[in-house]
C-alpha cells in the first residue's frame, strides 16, 4: 500500500470516526432531552397533586372553623380552597399520560365538584337556620315574655294568690327554654336538642298549671296567648331540629369526600414520586452509557 493510499485511508477513517462521534452525541442528547422532559412532566404532576391535597386540607380546616363559629367568611374560604383544588386536578389531568392515572384524577375532579356543591348546601342550610332563629324564634320568645308579663301584672293587680305563687316558676321555665334555644342555635348538638325538648315539656306543664289559676275572661285570653306561644315555639324548634339534622348529614358527606380525596391523592402522589425516581435512575444510567460510548470512540480515534 502506497503512502498516498495510507494517507487517504487515514483521513477517511478520521472522518468516519468524527461522524460516529456526532451520531453517538446526537442520540445521547436526544435521549437525554426526552428523559428530562418526561422527568419534568412527572415532577409537575407530583407538584399538582401536592397542591391539590394542600388545598383540600386547608378547606377541611376552614370547614371545621365554620362549624364551630358559623362565620360565612370561613365557609367562603373552604369553598375557595376546594375550587383551587379543582383547578389543580384539571391541570394535573392535562399532564397525565397513564390511563389509570387519568381515571383517578377524573374521579378526584368529580369528587371535588360534588364537595363544592355539598358545601353550598351546608351554607344555605345554615343561612336558613339563622334566619329561622332571628326572624321567627326570637320574636316568638319576645311574644311569650310579653304575654307572661301581662298575666303577671294582671295577677298582681287582682291579687290572684294562686297565680302569684306560680309566677316565679312560669318565668323560670320561659327563661330556661330561651337559654336552651340560644345554646342550640350556637351548637346544634343532640345534647342541646334534648335540653330544648325537656325545656318545652317543662314550660308546657308550668303554663298549663298557671293558666288554670286564671279564672277571669281577661286571664283566660292572656293565658291562651301563652299556650299558643309555647306551641308555636315547639313547632319552630321541630323545624330547626330538622334543619340541624340535615346539616349533620351534609357534614358527614363532606367527611366522606375528604376520605376519598385523601386516599386517591396519596396514591397518586406515591405513584408520581416512584415514576419520578425511576426516570431519574434511567437518566443517570443513560448519561453513564453515553459517556462510556464517547470514551470508547475517542480511545479508538487515538489508536487510529
Amino acid at each position: 500500500m502506497t503512502t498516498k493510499i495510507k494517507i487517504i485511508t487515514g483521513f477517511i477513517l478520521m472522518i468516519l470516526l468524527i461522524l460516529l462521534m456526532s451520531v453517538v452525541g446526537y442520540l445521547a442528547l436526544s435521549n437525554a432531552t426526552e428523559q428530562f422532559l418526561e422527568f419534568r412532566r412527572v415532577a409537575r404532576v407530583n407538584t399538582g397533586v401536592s397542591d391539590l391535597l394542600t388545598n383540600v386540607q386547608a378547606s377541611a380546616v376552614a370547614l371545621e372553623k365554620y362549624l364551630r363559629m358559623t362565620d360565612p367568611a370561613d365557609m367562603d374560604e373552604a369553598i375557595h380552597f376546594e375550587q383551587a383544588a379543582m383547578n389543580a386536578a384539571a391541570s394535573v389531568l392535562t399532564l397525565t399520560k397513564n390511563p389509570a392515572q387519568a381515571d383517578r384524577f377524573k374521579r378526584m375532579d368529580d369528587t371535588l365538584k360534588r364537595y363544592v356543591e355539598t358545601l353550598g348546601k351546608l351554607k344555605r342550610n345554615q343561612e336558613g337556620f339563622n334566619a329561622l332563629y332571628q326572624k321567627e324564634i326570637l320574636p316568638a320568645i319576645a311574644e311569650m315574655e310579653q304575654a307572661a308579663g301581662v298575666v303577671g301584672d294582671m295577677a298582681v293587680r287582682i291579687s290572684n294568690a294562686d297565680a302569684l305563687r306560680q309566677l316565679n316558676s312560669l318565668w323560670k321555665s320561659i327563661l330556661g327554654l330561651e337559654s336552651a334555644l340560644t345554646e342550640f342555635q350556637s351548637e346544634s348538638t343532640p345534647a342541646n336538642s334534648k335540653k330544648i325538648e325537656d325545656s318545652v315539656v317543662t314550660a308546657k306543664r308550668v303554663i298549663d298549671s298557671f293558666v288554670a289559676t286564671l279564672r277571669s275572661d281577661e286571664g283566660q285570653r292572656n293565658g291562651a296567648l301563652l299556650v299558643a306561644n309555647i306551641d308555636k315555639l315547639d313547632k319552630l324548634f321541630a323545624q330547626g331540629k330538622s334543619m340541624a339534622m340535615e346539616a349533620e348529614k351534609i357534614v358527614q358527606q363532606t367527611y366522606e369526600w375528604d376520605s376519598l380525596l385523601d386516599k386517591d391523592g396519596l396514591e397518586a402522589n406515591t405513584e408520581a414520586q416512584q415514576t419520578q425516581d425511576q426516570i431519574y435512575a434511567e437518566i443517570s444510567s443513560s448519561n453513564e452509557s453515553s459517556r462510556m460510548q464517547m470514551l470508547t470512540v475517542s480511545v479508538a480515534g487515538i489508536f487510529l
